[in-house]
């Protein structure tokens, strides 16, 4: 069985790279599903990141491309160099992948772009979530290595990092309201 990829190139399903953990990061209203691959490449399932940050359509079609290329070019060379568009999913289906770093790099595209008042329109409906995706992200990521070089991941409850994130993307959504 072949399928195509967003750069229209037939694929073996027996070539495409298969998802070995999976799982979903709970923001509150938020779920976005996360994956690991067999070779460790970390990213998402991009119809939920997208939902995430509230754009509407479907990833890969020209008008989320143009997003990217006005709002977050950074984000847009990570998926043009992603080498798994379409990946396995454990139960079987497949699914489109969004490298890691994308979320982070279109939150701060759209932050940017707010800021210096170049966002159009259209697209301010998505700087709240943008915000609060960052602020959790932040808070986790320096979390995170505080926990790595101190070796405290060790004796922290598994799900320490997902309850600080909801708990800051939730404080977050607050303050913008």
């Amino acid at each position: 069985m072949t399928i195509n990829t967003n750069k229209n190139k037939a694929v073996s399903t027996k070539t495409l790279p298969k998802v070995s953990h999976y799982g979903t990061i709970d923001l509150n209203e938020l779920a976005i599903d996360c994956v690991v691959l067999e070779d460790g490449t970390r990213g998402y399932v991009q119809n939920q990141l997208l939902k995430a940050i509230g754009f509407t359509g479907h990833g890969q079609n020209p008008r989320f491309l143009r997003f990217l290329a006005e709002v977050a070019p950074n984000a847009l060379d990570l998926l043009d160099n992603s080498s798994s568009q379409v990946v396995i999913m454990p139960n079987g289906p497949h699914a489109k992948f969004l490298p890691a770093g994308i979320l982070s790099e279109i939150a701060d595209g759209v932050i940017g772009h707010a800021l210096a008042g170049t966002l159009h329109t259209q697209r301010h409906h998505i700087i709240p979530n943008c915000r609060a995706i960052s602020k959790a992200l932040y808070r986790v990521g320096e979390l995170a290595l505080i926990d790595e070089v101190t070796g405290y991941q060790y004796q922290r409850a598994p799900d320490t990092l997902q309850q600080t994130a909801k708990t800051e993307y939730i404080d977050a959504v607050k303050l913008l309201k």
